[in-house]
C-alpha cells in the first residue's frame, strides 16, 4: 500500500523505461484493484510516474508531487502545503466534508439556496430529503408527520453498508441511531438493472479553483457496483424496523 505522506521528485535514478515524462497512459486496473484507493494509487505511480523516471523522495523539501491522506493532515497543513511554489499535492482544503454525510448534507442545502438565487431550483433535486440527526429531529418529525412512509438512517462517516437503518416513522426510530447520523426518505422505486440496485463510482481530478470557475477532469471509465440479489419492494409482510 501507499504510505499516508507519500513523495515524489524527477529525476537522480535511471527511469524504468524510455518512457518519456508527462506523456499519460492508459492504465489496466482489475475489478480488484478498483476497490482499493489505494491499489489504484500504486498501480498509476508503477505505470504512469515511475517508468517516466519519477521516484519516491525521502527529502522534506525536494518533492514535487506529494500524496497525502485524509486524516493525517489538518485543512491548516493542506494550506501549508498549497503555499510552496511549483509543489503539488493532491488534496484541497475542506475535502473531509465530501466524505462526511452530515457535512454534505450543509452544503447541499447551501447549493439548493444558491440554486434558487440563480433560478436554478431543481438542480439538486435528485437528493432525497435529508436530517441531520439529532439537531435536526424536530424538522425531522415534521416532515415524517406531514408526509408518513420510509426513512433510512445512516452514520455519518460509515460506509460498506454497516449501521444502517430503514423505520416508518419518528414513533420507531431505532435505538441505535444517535449522534451524527443522517436521515433520509426510503427510495421505495429505485431505478433498476435488469432487477438490481447498484451505484456508479466515477473517478474525477480537481486541478483547480480559480476565478470562481472549478477545473475538474472525469475517467472516461469507472465502476458499477451491483447488489447480488433482486430489489424487493417494501411490503407490510415484508417490513420490520431494523
Amino acid at each position: 500500500d501507499v504510505p499516508d505522506d507519500y513523495g515524489l521528485e524527477y529525476g537522480d535514478e535511471e527511469p524504468a523505461t524510455k518512457s518519456k515524462p508527462g506523456i499519460p497512459r492508459k492504465v489496466p486496473i482489475s475489478i480488484k484493484e478498483a476497490m482499493s484507493a489505494k491499489k489504484v494509487l500504486q498501480k498509476i505511480l508503477d505505470v504512469q510516474f515511475y517508468e517516466s523516471g519519477w521516484h519516491e523522495s525521502l527529502s522534506d523539501t525536494k518533492w514535487a508531487i506529494k500524496f497525502i491522506g485524509l486524516e493525517s493532515h489538518s485543512d491548516e497543513k493542506i494550506y501549508e502545503l498549497l503555499a510552496k511554489k511549483g509543489k503539488i499535492i493532491n488534496r484541497y482544503p475542506g475535502i473531509r466534508s465530501l466524505g462526511a454525510k452530515n457535512e454534505l448534507q450543509k452544503l447541499v442545502v447551501m447549493a439548493t439556496a444558491i440554486n434558487k438565487a440563480v433560478d436554478l431550483p431543481k438542480l439538486l433535486n435528485f437528493i432525497p430529503k435529508t436530517f441531520n440527526f439529532p439537531e435536526d429531529k424536530d424538522k425531522f418529525a415534521k416532515s415524517a408527520k406531514n408526509k408518513p412512509g420510509l426513512f433510512i438512517a445512516k452514520p455519518s462517516a460509515g460506509g460498506m453498508g454497516d449501521n444502517i437503518y430503514v423505520f416508518k416513522d419518528i414513533k420507531n426510530v431505532p435505538d441505535q441511531v444517535k449522534e451524527d447520523m443522517v436521515i433520509q426518505r426510503y427510495i421505495e422505486k429505485p431505478f433498476l438493472i435488469d432487477g438490481l440496485k447498484f451505484d456508479l463510482r466515477m473517478y474525477v481530478v480537481l486541478t483547480g479553483m480559480e476565478d470562481g470557475n472549478i477545473h475538474a477532469f472525469l475517467a472516461d471509465e469507472g465502476l458499477a457496483r451491483f447488489c447480488t440479489e433482486p430489489y424487493v419492494k417494501v411490503t407490510p409482510a415484508n417490513f420490520r424496523n431494523q
